[in-house]
């Protein structure tokens, strides 16, 4: 063979790796270059209850958001903006809430374009590390970005900054030091893309003058402030509102809220709000108290609930909270409110409660186009659970008497609603009702338990017609931390075995080696 049939070869062979890297790099860079679009993405999350994924109401927020985006981008062309302006470097403590916030970023980026079938979201960094130029342009649309923020939610002229301590929840730990317990990402988020793209809220009025619970009182007992972030968190405009200085109802309510009132309301406020139901097809919740003369019966009345001047008493274990606290029960695992309850076998807990139910003489029986239904009461033992007529003697001496007294179980919230054009498979809503027997249940010692945020929050949602939004609240996420205390010895015991596997594989290598040389 010619010295020229080795060059060839040897070109042959170099041309023939070359083309193998060419083609390995090509390979590599197509796939990851198709794992970055979201098109060719999907995620399935394998752990349990969804931890590792974003909530069931999250993605029917966002379809709601990328459908109205996507729809107002045939005019404006505008997309929306979320603009990560913090940096971890330098500040070991922020890792772990930027870690989750990253992560949190890329799941509502894929998210987005799966559940409204359009790119209209985009995230980008904007420190002022990496992405100088960025922030400035930023700071020149929308003013000096402070030291705590966090993100930046976009959408045209409208924008909103997102803090670092809105994005985590804090606590005192053992030591009584403040620590970081959850992380609240998903919900700040959600409700920073709802306010941005909908200029239009929903506008939910809290009565006052009567003593009412207080959408800015943060006391434990009275205060309903938990409550208000939870309504504001859901895109809605919370007001006051006193009927004595005005001649009827706001026209922009969508929803009228009586939070507990301690004084009666003055028949010409009920009037005004049997109007507002009447006329208006209104949507009201009333949330009444043991022992207080609120001055609603008659409003009450049009709709088939009665407010019995009792209270709701229950004896059964079950019904017992560990703090004193009394746990209803679902009675209607069918209704949209308390389905999500039944199927998590929970209750609702309140300090205590008087009864609620359907007026069995009333309008309902003639009247087709109202439906009443009861929701949740005492337990379903009769034995245990009956309404007290003789609630102000001292509850040792709570008794139940058959000749006075209702045996259980004893409903504590009922729904009305009225409707019309069912004779023609429509429904049109003409109104809606709620009575629930005891404030306590929206106070903020009690709607941080998650079973009495989602059914206030639900009832809202489902006042306003926003069914599809029925659901658990986006729950903070909490952060876990993994400590390992170890002495030296542990430390030195535990490398040693580590080291035992390569060791054990270097040894048989050289012993390999040594045998095939002496062969």
């Amino acid at each position: 063979m010619k010295f020229d049939d080795f060059k060839r070869v040897r070109r042959r062979n170099a041309f023939n790796r070359f083309l193998q890297i060419t083609l390995s790099l090509t390979l590599a860079l197509g796939l990851n270059f198709l794992a970055s679009q979201p098109g060719f993405q999907k995620r399935w999350d394998l752990g349990s209850e969804s931890r590792h994924s974003l909530s069931f109401e999250t993605q029917k927020y966002l379809k709601s958001v990328g459908t109205h985006v996507l729809n107002e981008m045939k005019k404006n062309g505008e997309t929306v903006h979320v603009y990560t302006v913090l940096s971890s470097e330098g500040t070991p403590a922020l890792r772990t809430p930027l870690l989750r916030l990253s992560r949190l970023l890329e799941d509502v980026s894929y998210e987005s374009v799966q559940v409204a079938g359009g790119e209209w979201l985009n995230v980008e960094a904007a420190d002022s590390v990496k992405n100088a130029g960025i922030r400035s342009e930023l700071e020149n649309r929308f003013g000096t970005i402070g030291r705590d923020v966090a993100l930046i939610v976009a959408y045209g002229s409208q924008y909103k900054y997102i803090t670092l301590p809105e994005l985590l929840r804090v606590r005192n730990n053992e030591t009584g030091e403040v620590a970081v317990d959850a992380f609240k990402g998903e919900s700040v988020l959600v409700a920073a893309l709802l306010e941005v793209t909908d200029e239009n809220k929903p506008v939910v009025y809290l009565t006052s003058g009567h003593g009412e619970m207080s959408s800015e009182d943060r006391s434990l007992k009275r205060g309903l402030s938990s409550l208000t972030g939870f309504l504001r968190m859901r895109n809605l405009n919370v007001r006051t509102l006193d009927l004595m200085k005005f001649s009827e109802v706001p026209k922009d309510a969508r929803l009228v809220i009586v939070p507990s009132p301690r004084s009666a309301f003055r028949p010409q406020e009920v009037e005004k709000l049997r109007r507002y139901m009447r006329e208006r097809n209104g949507r009201i919740i009333a949330l009444v108290d043991v022992g207080i003369e609120n001055g609603l019966t008659n409003l009450f009345d049009d709709w088939g609930i009665l407010s019995d001047d009792a209270r709701a008493w229950d004896k059964s274990p079950e019904a017992t909270a560990t703090d004193g606290d009394m746990r209803l029960l679902v009675s209607n695992k069918d209704h949209e409110l308390s389905r999500v309850l039944a199927a998590s076998g929970q209750g609702l807990f309140v300090s205590e409660a008087r009864p609620v139910r359907i007026d069995p003489a009333g309008p309902a029986l003639d009247d087709k186009t109202l439906r009443a239904e009861e929701l949740v009461g005492t337990s379903p033992n009769s034995a245990y659970s009956w309404c007290e007529f003789d609630y102000k003697e001292p509850s040792s001496q709570y008794r139940y008497d058959a000749a006075r007294d209702i045996a259980g179980p004893i409903c504590v919230a009922t729904i009305a609603e009225r409707t019309s054009g069912r004779d023609r498979n429509l429904k049109i809503t003409r109104g809606r009702l709620l009575v629930i027997g005891s404030g306590s249940i929206a106070a903020n010692a009690r709607i941080n338990e998650s079973t009495n945020s989602w059914f206030m929050t639900n009832a809202v949602d489902w006042m306003l017609e926003r069914e599809q939004l029925l659901k658990d609240i986006i729950p903070a996420r909490p952060i876990a931390e993994f400590k390992l205390k170890a002495s030296m010895v542990d430390l030195k015991r535990v490398a040693w075995r580590f080291a035992l596997l390569p060791a054990g594989i270097l040894l048989l290598g050289i012993a390999v080696h040594l045998w095939r040389r002496g062969t």
